[in-house]
């Protein structure tokens, strides 16, 4: 579990400790061999150089939007829900491939927000004629506006005059803003490539190589570029023959400079799967669609599913095309939007080409969706995690990253380099960091003084379970009692269900075991009278939450008592639609919440255990028959060990809403350093919860959350606005505090509320220590993005930086402030990273100081993403592969005595070292801002809407693993 208590030496000499892989020798016996430790990792990025003119990959054109066309098009109604400006950008697109990129705000009054150009495309297809995009324009307003012909004239009459403003620029690259070689960069970089014939290649474990052509894929919206192997590959796993179809991608983006770093060209590989068995069910044995069937569509409702469709560009649509002209295969994007019962062509972009282009022939929505195989490879619909089971694994390799990285590396233009390898600070060497100074502290640890530091506090502990009570008491008390935790429990004088507990700090506090206590009614599915609507849904979340709110009410608790409930819960999430509906879930946890528990669900054990009894050797000396039964002894104590794992798991994040006096900090002081010790911990979260039907409320709300110095116990501090300014509480509280959000907080939070909220709760804060800051630039940039400016100077400890001049957030000692941001690849604006020679695991801290002004921070794989040392995509098709998110750490400010990769340190340590999560989790962001995340889980956001259709459409879909591992509980 928790390795707090051991030296920091030993942590590091544990995190380079080398990879065991069993070999063959010479003699074909098995052998133990040991990699080398992972020193060094190449970012997946490339520099691009000051003076490299990118239109020597291409030139590239520019459209204004005229503006008298801006209100006319805004003045348009929506269809199928489509807004009037979404649907010409996915007409535009559609039918003119060779648009690399269309801007937002085109569209908007304010000419600081609008944009220069409207649409870019390149030089490859000799322009778009200005008479087709007239054409394409007037098309989407008959196909969407059919109705109202005198409204197509009317808008048609207004925009005519304009046209004569329409002309392409050559738009001079070198001289251009970032914000136009952002979204052009990437386009041009996988055209370049095309051009040069690059093929997408790997390797097996054997050393076969497979190649595979790729084409364009042209992106919807957003400022990246893809390339797509095609035609697709196809994949069999099973004895009928079953082929699953999927493509290799390349993704191409740009991230802005930021400090010392310049701006970036990022890549990432990874595959693209799709669907080829029917999606459409039929309500007779042959699943046909005879005259009279009814039929049942297997997509998600009110969602948009992406087809790729495989064109010639410019050829797509003209197909006079002159046989001098290249004719590349573009993949372009079309959407199916499904509302209710029907499916159609996102835009109707179907009927637009019907006239624009009569030579096509795009499938009716039915015909594609009862047999999608039948119009592969022309027509492929994109597979996601809602769509069924996919038999082909999602990511590559970390060797097929490096070796397709150094593939592109050598086929790009010069003036695009490689970006300098990042390399591995090692802490166990005391003399690897320079100038320390011994700087050690009198003052003691004292505990958190809260109200769960009274001896006479009882933690009531509810467990309702059918089968594994006992099982969930034993974990818990063991777990106490553990070497990590190092705490006595012993059985209260008569009293059976009661237990006096001693943390290693010496604090005492009484635990209560109560065994099923409610009804079991509470966890029945929700009654949704026959409806399947959200207002149903909704209606019956609340009805349960006020019945356990109600029911608690009349139950006798001492106010000394931190109550919480433990509940075995199936996962809904499993389930066909209409029983997922029923998840009584929200209504469980937030009427419990109302009656002053928190609450943690588990879902129940539904292993099938082996019996080693069956396997017992009839004949001793059968050696192949003992090691069968030595197998399954194996297996059945690695079943019950993962069970048990699961229930620790839960018990940990129960005791973490408790805010459970383990007696283990979450900050130790680290010897050999020059870390003060004792420090304070404060970070600042923007809590959003957005609304996903009409049944639901957007919420958000500013918080400080805070692990005090003067803190031996696990124990956390939360600041919440109220009517009176900034409130401090215990983290447990905050919880409940939570659930009567639309009592407490019904007022909405602006970017200006949230920097004043902060702004007063900094000013009224006591520091009495060093104080580290810890910032999510992807949480806060929105609302504060003025406190994430890097100095301008790029150093942190620059005395005419704004932190140090208490520009920031006024406090009359913000001289103990030490300001972190935290950035990560899984957010694209960190690239991700991967080893250069041995790919086996790695971790830790990495740094290039002359590339990057911060820090790498490295978490180790999870047990479900281990996979053998220098493992090939090609060898495991079946298997998901796990990419390792970077969590990129900048320093705004420090002290002048402070040393950056010590404080580095402890941010690193405060995402795997939490007394609340077991050992061989490692999380996105450190500790205190993933307990901040969790309060999310406490926001209701249901309010009853009457005018809403019912859906009674079961989907029967059961959801496949995600395509990335989330360490989050259930």
């Amino acid at each position: 579990m928790n390795k707090q208590l051991q030296l920091i030496g030993e942590e590091y000499q544990t995190e380079q400790e080398e990879q065991v892989e069993v070999i063959l020798n010479t003699k074909g016996r098995k052998e133990r061999t040991k990699n080398p430790p992972v020193d060094k990792l190449q970012p997946l990025a490339w520099l691009i150089k000051d003076d490299f003119d990118l239109s020597a990959m291409g030139k590239v054109y520019g459209l204004k939007l005229p503006l008298a066309w801006i209100d006319l098009i805004k003045s348009l109604s929506s269809v199928d829900s489509t807004p009037p400006i979404v649907g010409l950008n996915i007409a535009l697109r559609g039918c003119a491939p060779d648009i690399i990129y269309i801007f937002p705000n085109s569209f908007c009054w304010e000419e600081e927000k609008r944009p220069t150009y409207w649409l870019v495309v390149h030089d490859n297809s000799n322009i778009i004629d200005l008479n087709f995009f007239w054409d394409v324009i007037r098309e989407w307003l008959v196909a969407n506006y059919s109705n109202d012909r005198e409204l197509i004239r009317n808008i048609l009459a207004k925009m005519e005059p304009a046209r004569a403003e329409l002309s392409w620029e050559l738009i001079n690259l070198k001289a251009a803003p970032f914000s136009i070689i952002k979204p052009v960069l990437p386009e041009l970089i996988v055209r370049w490539l095309t051009r040069k014939g690059f093929q997408f290649q790997l390797s097996d474990s054997e050393g076969r190589s497979y190649s595979f052509p790729m084409v364009v894929s042209a992106s919807a919206s957003s400022e990246d570029a893809y390339l797509v192997t095609w035609p697709p590959c196809d994949y069999s796993s099973d004895s009928n023959k079953t082929l699953w179809k999927y493509s290799y991608y390349l993704r191409f983006w740009v991230t802005p400079p930021h400090g010392k770093t310049p701006a970036l060209l990022l890549f990432q590989p990874g595959i693209k799967r799709y669907i080829t068995r029917p999606m459409v069910k039929w309500d007779n044995q042959d699943n046909k669609p005879l005259p009279s069937a009814k039929s049942q569509i297997l997509l998600p409702s009110k969602e948009d599913a992406t087809v790729y469709a495989a064109v010639e560009e410019l050829g797509w649509v003209k197909p006079d095309k002159h046989p001098s002209q290249p004719r590349e295969i573009t993949l372009i994007n079309f959407k199916l939007s499904r509302n209710n019962t029907a499916v159609s062509w996102k835009a109707r972009i179907d009927t637009i080409l019907s006239r624009i282009a009569p030579h096509l022939d795009i499938p009716q929505t039915m015909q594609f969706l009862n047999n999608p195989k039948d119009f592969a490879p022309q027509y492929l619909l994109s597979y996601n995690t809602k769509l069924g089971k996919h038999r082909v694994g999602a990511g590559v390799e970390a060797a097929d990253r490096f070796e397709l990285f150094d593939r592109l590396s050598k086929e790009l233009p010069l003036e695009i380099a490689s970006s300098p390898q990042i390399y591995k600070i090692d802490f166990g060497n005391k003399n690897s960091l320079p100038h320390r100074k011994a700087r050690k502290s009198t003052r003691k640890s004292e505990p958190l003084n809260l109200s769960t530091s009274c001896p006479k506090i009882i933690y009531r502990i509810a467990i309702c379970s059918n089968d594994s009570i006992d099982t969930f008491t034993n974990v818990l008390l063991n777990f106490l009692t553990s070497k990590d935790i190092g705490g006595t429990v012993q059985p209260e004088d008569g009293q059976s269900d009661t237990w006096r507990f001693m943390n290693r700090q010496g604090e005492v506090y009484l635990l209560k075991i109560e065994k099923n206590p409610f009804p079991a009614e509470w966890c029945e599915p929700l009654d949704l009278k026959g409806s399947y609507s959200n207002s149903a849904k909704s209606a019956a979340t609340q009805n349960r939450a006020r019945l356990i709110e109600r029911c608690l009410a009349k139950q006798s608790s001492s106010g000394n008592e931190q109550l919480g409930v433990l509940i075995e819960l199936p996962d809904y999430r499993n389930f066909e639609k209409n029983r997922r509906s029923k998840d009584p879930k929200t209504g469980i946890r937030w009427g419990y919440a109302l009656g002053g528990w928190v609450s943690q669900f588990i879902t129940p054990d539904q292993t099938e255990y082996v019996n080693p009894e069956e396997f017992i050797p009839s004949d001793p000396t059968n050696n192949k028959q003992v090691k069968i039964y030595e197998f399954k002894k194996s297996q059945l104590k690695s079943q019950i060990d993962s069970y048990k794992g699961r229930c620790q798991n839960a018990i940990m994040d129960l005791l973490r809403q408790l805010d459970f006096p383990l007696g283990l900090p979450f900050h130790r002081e680290i010897p050999s350093t020059s870390l003060p010790a004792l420090i304070d911990i404060i970070s600042i979260r923007v809590l959003r919860v957005n609304a996903r039907n009409k049944s639901e409320k957007k919420a958000v709300i500013p918080i400080l959350i805070k692990i005090p110095a003067a803190n031996s116990s696990s124990q956390m501090l939360v600041c919440l606005p109220s009517e009176h300014g900034p409130v401090w509480m215990s983290y447990r509280e905050s919880l409940l505090a939570m659930a009567q959000f639309e009592q407490k907080f019904a007022f909405e939070y602006d970017s200006e509320r949230i920097m004043n909220f902060v702004s007063v709760a900094f000013k009224d804060l006591v520091l009495n220590h060093p104080t580290l800051l810890l910032l999510d630039e992807q949480n806060l940039r929105k609302d504060l993005s003025k406190i994430l400016n890097t100095p301008q100077s790029a150093y942190s400890k620059d005395i005419n930086n704004f932190w140090h001049q208490n520009l920031i957030f006024s406090n009359k000692h913000s001289y103990l402030l030490r300001v972190a941001k935290l950035r990560y690849s899984w957010d694209n604006i960190v690239p991700h990273v991967c080893p250069t020679a041995i790919f086996n695991r790695y971790s830790g801290i990495y740094q290039n100081s002359d590339f990057n002004s911060g820090f790498f921070s490295i978490g180790r794989d999870p047990q479900t993403a281990k996979s053998a040392t220098n493992a090939r995509q090609r060898d495991r098709i079946s298997k998901s592969s796990w990419n390792q998110t970077a969590l990129e750490i900048t320093w705004l400010s420090l002290q002048a005595e402070d040393q950056s990769e010590e404080w580095t340190l402890i941010i690193h340590n405060l995402r795997r070292c939490s007394p609340f999560i077991d050992d061989d989790i490692v999380t996105l962001l450190p500790q205190p801002l993933h307990a901040a995340q969790q309060i999310l889980a406490y926001i209701p956001r249901l309010t009853i809407s009457e005018e809403e259709e019912d859906d009674f459409i079961d989907e029967e879909i059961v959801s496949d693993e995600p395509e990335f591992i989330q360490l989050s509980l259930f």
